[in-house]
């Protein structure tokens, strides 16, 4: 529920609301569109229409004004030119005569941006006798724009109101009756219920995913008996160890000592109840990868056998050197991200080699993680049907991908119980390999990322360096580090990872930019149960388990904190130059 309530807080849009701007803004955007274009094209066309009128005007004012003026008659031009300013076309008029100066001057009160004033010579006979320009009135183009931008938002105003009423009683509560019962089943499970069921609804599609939840639920149920079967299999160790050390402390006569190690040991049966936040992590990518390869072999795995018999020549070869290629890709976790421009170049080397769909299959290529074979593929790459046969074949590289995803989990969820375990009997078996502290910090990376990926930046600082040890145990060490810091700075900020050499020996820092360690609690951090976090978080458990681990390697973890920036170092004894490992 925890979990829930921080998705909630991090990303508060909806799919309801979402559909809801959607069926809203979009047809007020296209209606705005078309009423904008047909404003446009009304107005234009009223705009030629005036200008045609404005040059038959001009032309017709010219010819009565020729035999008054000529006869200097400068009432009648002056009449003249008080009927066109009554007739509504012309706003304003300017006349001037060789003979009589100007005979009218009346300006416009306010001149058209649509049609400029427009100016003739009047002639008689070859005689020029006056000049005249008139100014033009478009009030019925502003007229015809405010009627049209008038309708068009009455129009907008109308579809919002509808599409509102819609969602509200249709769309809205159709969609949220079936959300509303799978967030019901998710709160009972979230609450322990592992045997609740989520009902089905009406609709196919949502009947797939309850589906899919409810046998994600079955799983976590059986998990749950198995993770009690253990716990109650620890309880009896733990009750053995408690007796054995009880024996042994009477034989010395150290009272003392006998109450401190009977409450710690005591304690250590509260382990049980820490035990599922431990393997968390791992479960997570267990699960998520588990679903992917059950949905390839109830989907894609039939579709594969029904598509290879169809393939002949270079599709079958294309489809072998891809499976080939992508199955050697899928055991590397981490890709190398890749950038737009790489993304166009390799389509347009694939274009100009004449390779269909070049588009498609650049992306595909990436997506595998295997562009760098383009030279072996180039000549199968150009066959029909290329890009259908490189998502089939990459249908079973994913596949592959989530088994090593469920083995590099499986792996990490054992670790968990080592290293319970070597609270409880520290030693030193399965260390003597040579471990590579980059690719286990990556792997514990890929694991957490579900954890990591909301609002935490990671900052990697990678120098090679090996040691001695349990890759086991030391990732464990690094699940610890990375989960503590992010739940430090409350799964918002920066973390820096860094590993490098100094004084002969290896370092890991794990970085992180939260409020940092109060000075009163500094010195109690690697108590065992000693804890600043929430309930359920963790037992206190984790740092100490980390510093049995570090020190079993010969190693050794310190802190320095500050609000703002808190370190925790990891050093290790360096291997030596020409030392070698006997297995």
């Amino acid at each position: 529920m925890q979990n829930i309530t921080q998705n909630k807080s991090v990303q508060r849009k909806t799919l309801i609301k979402e559909i809801q701007y959607l069926t809203i803004f979009i047809p007020a955007f296209i209606i705005i569109s078309v009423q904008l274009v047909s404003l446009w094209i009304i107005s234009d066309s009223m705009l030629q229409d005036l200008q045609k009128k404005a040059q038959i005007t001009l032309g017709q004012t010219r010819d009565f004004l020729e035999e008054p003026l000529y006869n200097l008659d400068n009432a009648q031009v002056i009449r003249i030119g008080e009927v066109l300013l009554s007739s509504g076309l012309i706003s304003g008029m300017y006349l001037e005569s060789t003979a009589s100066d100007v005979l009218i001057d009346k300006p416009p009160l306010k001149e058209s941006k649509a049609l400029p004033p427009l100016q003739t010579d009047i002639y008689y006979n070859k005689l020029l006798i006056g000049k005249v320009i008139l100014y033009y009135n478009d009030n019925e183009i502003i007229r015809t724009r405010a009627l049209l931008g008038l309708i068009a938002g009455i129009t907008v105003l109308a579809v919002i109101l509808a599409n509102l009423m819609a969602n509200r009683f249709i769309i809205r509560a159709r969609i949220q009756k079936p959300l509303n019962a799978i967030v019901s089943g998710i709160d009972t499970i979230a609450a322990g219920k592992y045997g609740t069921l989520i009902q089905e609804t009406d609709y196919s599609d949502v009947n797939l995913l309850i589906g899919m939840m409810n046998d994600m639920t079955s799983k976590i149920q059986m998990k749950s008996m198995e993770l009690q079967d253990s716990n109650n299999l620890l309880e009896l160790r733990v009750l053995e160890r408690t007796e054995r050390l009880e024996n042994s402390i009477r034989e010395l006569h150290q009272a003392q000592d006998l109450l401190i190690e009977s409450e710690k040991l005591t304690a250590l049966g509260q382990l049980s109840a820490g035990l599922a936040h431990e393997l968390n992590t791992p479960l997570g990518a267990i699960l998520s990868s588990n679903r992917t390869m059950i949905e390839f072999l109830d989907n894609k795995q039939r579709a594969l056998i029904d598509f290879l018999p169809a393939l002949e020549g270079s599709q079958r070869l294309l489809f072998e050197r891809i499976l080939e290629y992508g199955m050697k890709r899928s055991v590397i976790l981490e890709f190398p991200s890749t950038s737009l421009k790489e993304k166009r170049e390799l389509s347009s080397l694939l274009e100009k080699s004449g390779v269909p769909n070049s588009r498609n299959v650049a992306e595909a290529l990436l997506d595998i993680g295997i562009p760098d074979k383009l030279p072996e593929l180039l000549e199968v790459l150009r066959t029909g049907k290329n890009i259908e046969i490189i998502e089939i074949a990459n249908a079973s590289v994913i596949a592959r991908r989530m088994a090593e995803i469920v083995d590099v989990g499986t792996k990490k969820a054992a670790s968990v119980i080592a290293a319970l375990r070597s609270y409880l009997e520290p030693d030193i078996q399965g260390e003597g390999q040579v471990v590579d502290i980059v690719k286990d910090l990556e792997n514990v990376l890929v694991l957490m990322h579900n954890m990591l990926k909301y609002g935490i930046k990671i900052k990697r600082e990678f120098s090679e360096i090996h040691v001695f040890g349990s890759s086991d145990k030391l990732s464990q060490v690094w699940i610890n580090l990375i989960r503590n810091a992010a739940q430090a700075m409350e799964f918002k900020g920066t973390m820096v990872l860094r590993t490098g050499t100094k004084d002969g020996k290896v370092f890991v820092s794990v970085i992180d930019t939260g409020s940092g360690i109060p000075d009163e609690i500094k010195d109690r951090i690697f108590d065992p149960f000693f804890t600043t976090k929430k309930k359920g978080e963790g037992m206190g458990l984790g740092l100490d388990i980390c510093r049995r681990i570090l020190e079993a390697h010969g190693g050794s973890i310190s802190f320095n904190s500050r609000p703002g920036h808190t370190e925790f170092r990891v050093v290790l004894p360096e291997i030596a130059s020409g030392e070698t490992v006997i297995s």
